[in-house]
């Protein structure tokens, strides 16, 4: 399924939904956000979900070569994932439209992945987006009985249907904001080139643009033309680039300011509230008991 780009207010919900699961990830693995990896966040969300094995899909005349690519990756990555010896068979159409599946059991959830993809970036993404997923199925049992309608339908029609697309947009968003989130990403991007970035976080050129369009759009209020300059002068290490680390880092600052000022009224007219409360008291002493 290709990335679609969703309204402010999705993006904002999606990204705390992100921010939740990166903080509760950390917490787990005593990390800091900025050093979360796909792997930590894969382990975790198995872990808290109870999966321990997904399956893949494949077509008839495919042969098994992928299968054990996918686990000798899974392995050589660290993700503690056993994959299942077990194969489904489904039609060739099945495999070029969906990516990945999940089903809901009496035991939990079961996580189907495509068995014919040899991108393994693409792979990883599918992944977190299938247990995105099931984090909010779990959380939600009005989610999880959708998801279990919309599998259902995708599995009988071999494709996605206009009703589901916004859903899937969503869980795109999540997955993206997980793959790196927004703390690793700022404290990484003004040390690394756009190939080191990739490098560090295990991430498709695709899924790196888009995460840049989004973060570059939403954490610092870039324009479309600056978002695509941007990504551009990072890209290829234009001298350019360091005008846009610069109105980052400025942008940064105003929103300090902004909240150093709130900050301030607030206190201002908290103290204000205080020096209106002593005059309904008759002593000094009475006054500093109720505040103190």
């Amino acid at each position: 399924m290709e990335y679609h780009y969703v309204s402010d207010k999705d993006y904002y919900f999606c990204k705390s939904i992100a921010d939740e699961i990166c903080d509760e990830t950390a917490s787990y693995f005593s990390k800091k956000k900025a050093d979360l990896r796909f792997q930590d966040v894969i382990n975790f969300l198995t872990r808290y979900l109870g999966i321990k094995e997904v399956y893949l899909f494949n077509t008839e005349n495919d042969s098994l070569v992928n299968h054990c690519i996918f686990k000798t990756l899974f392995t050589k990555h660290k993700i503690n994932l056993k994959i299942s010896d077990e194969k489904a068979i489904v039609k060739d159409i099945f495999c070029e439209n969906v990516c990945g599946l999940t089903f809901f059991s009496e035991v939990g959830p079961i996580i189907f992945l495509n068995g014919t993809t040899t991108t393994f970036t693409r792979t990883i993404f599918t992944l977190i987006h299938e247990l995105v997923h099931c984090y909010l199925a779990f959380k939600d049992e009005q989610y999880k009985e959708k998801l279990a309608y919309m599998s259902e339908k995708v599995f009988a029609i071999s494709t996605y249907t206009k009703e589901m697309q916004p859903t899937e947009d969503r869980t795109n968003v999540i997955a993206s904001l997980i793959y790196i989130n927004d703390v690793a990403l700022r404290e990484n991007i003004e040390n690394l080139s756009w190939e080191e970035m990739r490098d560090k976080f295990g991430i498709s050129k695709k899924a790196l643009h888009t995460r840049l369009m989004n973060f570059f759009k939403y954490n610092f209020d870039f324009s479309k033309e600056e978002v695509k300059n941007a990504i551009w002068s990072f890209l290829y290490e234009k001298p350019e680039w360091s005008f846009y680390l610069n109105k980052m880092k400025n942008y940064e600052l105003e929103m300090l300011n902004e909240i150093h000022k709130d900050v301030i009224a607030d206190f201002d007219s908290e103290m204000a509230t205080l020096v209106d409360l002593s005059d309904w008291f008759e002593s000094e002493d009475d006054y500093k008991e109720m505040i103190f």
